[in-house]
């Protein structure tokens, strides 16, 4: 894939992943005085134990699979057609880039879905 298309799915994707990881009511407790770490711990198990976010988890895990599915699918086609050496790079160290990447994406969204929770709810409290 090129940049452009990689981008256009992350941002799909991304918003997808926001979507399923945000909880329906966004109604915040105000607690006096906690601390940064306790806020950051509630709100990092609110947004993953609630109904939309298992389908955060399906979405992840089909994508992993297609992932593996689609690079291992390529590999096949190759060593059919006997353009096994041709290639320079396994397509299988492709797809564990892109699984990797995903990954890494989506821990990166959903720090950043925490913090944000985190913090709002820190500024109404104040």
């Amino acid at each position: 894939m090129n940049l452009l298309e990689i981008i256009v799915v992350g941002l799909i994707w991304g918003g997808l992943m926001i979507y399923f990881l945000t909880p329906f009511n966004l109604e915040l407790q105000v607690m006096p005085n906690i601390a940064f770490s306790q806020a950051f711990k509630r709100n990092s198990i609110k947004l993953i134990f609630h109904k939309k976010a298992f389908l955060a988890l399906v979405m992840l895990v089909v994508t992993l699979y297609y992932f593996w599915q689609f690079y291992g699918s390529i590999q096949v086609y190759q060593t059919i057609h006997g353009e096994d050496g041709f290639t320079i790079v396994n397509p299988k160290e492709h797809a564990i880039y892109y699984m990797i990447g995903t990954c890494i994406y989506t821990i990166l969204l959903y720090l950043l879905l925490v913090l944000r929770r985190t913090y709002k709810e820190l500024a109404i409290t104040k």
